[in-house]
């Protein structure tokens, strides 16, 4: 699971748990870093099912 929303709602096998994301505060660039680098990865998949779609003959959409 990746980086959710402050306050959201996590299900898990007991129930529903609210999210807190704790960052340390002795490293100010790991928030930024870590960001941007699950961000490219987001970027990349999205970029790589869309591929696999169009090489499947699908809609860029197929994996949405």
């Amino acid at each position: 699971m990746g980086p959710t929303a402050e306050g959201a709602l996590v299900p898990t096998s007991h129930g529903t748990i609210p999210v807190q994301n704790l960052w340390p505060t002795e490293v100010p660039a790991f928030e930024p870093a870590i960001t941007a680098y699950l961000d490219a990865g987001l970027a990349l998949a999205t970029d790589l099912f869309d591929l696999l779609a169009a090489a499947a003959g699908g809609d860029p959409d197929t994996f949405l």
